[in-house]
């Protein structure tokens, strides 16, 4: 699937055509552009306090969601967002990781493609994708794949 490749290529295009952008606005870019496509939640932590996160709304619009008690988990993710993202940076390496249900610090109901990098140098930061258990994994770890080569 060429379209993760064509995402990020049409951000750094936009960026290179004389837009001045810092590295975090343009992950912040990304990150939208990468939500609508995959159709789940990205979220980005800069470090363990900066935390940007976008596509929300594609998680409560999952069919499984609309149960009371797993709506109430992803509510409790946002809350805790901090807490779950410093247990991802305990968890990364240099790869894309998968963690699914209870593995998953972000939420026993969902799954997490994640891998990290230097989005800001000299600091640690990471790029997630958040959905449901049931997700597209070949799509969504092919787009982190994508984003972590080139942009992390």
């Amino acid at each position: 699937d060429k379209k993760p490749k064509r995402i990020v290529k049409n951000v750094l295009s936009v960026a290179k055509q004389g837009v001045e952008r810092d590295r975090q606005t343009l992950m912040k870019e990304i990150a939208k552009r990468a939500a609508d496509y995959s159709k789940e939640t990205i979220i980005i932590a800069f470090s363990p306090n900066n935390i940007y996160y976008t596509g929300i709304a594609n998680l409560f619009t999952q069919p499984e969601f609309k149960e009371y008690g797993l709506l109430r988990e992803v509510s409790s993710i946002i809350d805790h967002l901090d807490r779950g993202i410093e247990q991802l940076f305990d968890e990364v390496d240099s790869d894309v990781k998968v963690l699914v249900g209870k593995e998953n610090p972000l939420g026993r109901g969902c799954s997490v493609v994640f891998a990290a990098g230097e989005i800001i140098p000299n600091q640690r930061s990471i790029f997630c994708l958040l959905g449901p258990m049931r997700m597209d994994y070949e799509k969504n770890v092919a787009l982190v794949e994508y984003v972590h080569r080139l942009l992390l």
